[in-house]
């Protein structure tokens, strides 16, 4: 399971998607969540993450982490208000 959620708008403006290809120790990550720089802080990134928990959730998928680069607020907000917490850095190899 994975992919990529398609864009949401109508135009390139209106990008926002969602990418969820990283499948490691049987979680599901999000990694990266991109919003066009023309439509950042309008809803747009959660609302692809939300439609990919809710197609996740159909699935059966039952957790989901997110990859989120240190220092990224925005990230952590959106995450934060979603319910996630910060577990610590990814494991290294």
């Amino acid at each position: 399971m994975g992919g990529v959620v398609p864009a949401l708008g109508a135009d390139r403006d209106a990008l926002a998607r969602l990418l969820l290809d990283a499948y490691l120790g049987g979680c599901h990550y999000f990694d990266p969540v991109v919003t066009s720089p023309a439509r950042k802080r309008q809803g747009l990134g959660t609302a692809a993450v939300c439609e990919s928990l809710r197609r996740l959730h159909r699935d059966g998928v039952g957790e989901v982490g997110a990859v989120i680069t240190d220092g990224n607020v925005a990230s952590e907000r959106l995450f934060g208000r979603l319910g996630f917490a910060r577990v610590g850095p990814w494991p290294r190899a």
